[in-house]
């Protein structure tokens, strides 16, 4: 092909990536990507019929790539539940290789983004008594946390009044002396609880 005149850095500039279309400027994509600034250094013409730019790579990965180039920003693709999406990373280097991206192949290859997510876990135990229609856990949840309730049968030791008043049950210091007055012992009965375990999981991204 013949040489052209290189794009001015402001002027729009349409890509054709695989089977997508995207729009930017010369001045986005000629920033840290020694790709783009070969292709658009006027050196020869690369232009299609139609005006755009056919760059033969993933329209998936190229568009972490554009995003990246335009605002500088390293990528971090987490997810609370799955973790980090390590093939996404793996298939955004690959392209970053490929473009020339010296800062975010760099990033990549020694999974800075690991060191980048700061995950924290809490574990918070209530017991539930099964006579109790609802009792509240006294958790106190920050607005970027979430929580994961672990229901348990669980056994628990409750003291019974020697005169078997309910009222008295689970309550040693409700009775009195007619109470004491009995010489069966202190007595203790094994009664079924549901426990609840509550996981806190708190992640923040570092940028």
């Amino acid at each position: 092909m013949g040489n052209s005149t290189a794009p001015e850095p402001s002027a729009p500039i349409e890509l054709q990536v695989g089977e997508r279309q995207f729009i930017t400027t010369c001045e986005t994509l000629v920033t840290g990507s020694t790709f783009f600034s070969s292709l658009l250094s006027g050196r020869w013409n690369p232009v299609m019929k139609d005006g755009r730019y056919f760059i033969d790579a993933d329209p998936n990965a190229f568009e972490d790539i554009l995003r990246y180039l335009r605002h500088n920003a390293l990528p971090i693709f987490y997810d609370n539940k799955k973790g980090h999406d390590h093939v996404r990373y793996a298939n955004l280097l690959k392209e970053a290789q490929y473009f020339g991206i010296e800062r975010l192949e760099k990033y990549l290859e020694n999974r800075e983004y690991v060191g980048m997510v700061t995950v924290e876990r809490w574990a918070e135990e209530e017991y539930t008594q099964l006579h109790s229609t609802w009792h509240p856990l006294s958790l106190h949840e920050r607005s970027d946390s979430e929580v994961e309730y672990h229901p348990t049968w669980g056994v628990r030791k409750v003291y019974v009044c020697p005169r078997g008043i309910a009222l008295h049950r689970g309550n040693r210091r409700a009775c009195g002396k007619l109470c004491m007055a009995r010489n069966d012992g202190i007595k203790y009965e094994d009664e079924p609880v549901l426990k609840v375990v509550a996981v806190k999981t708190w992640v923040s991204i570092r940028m």
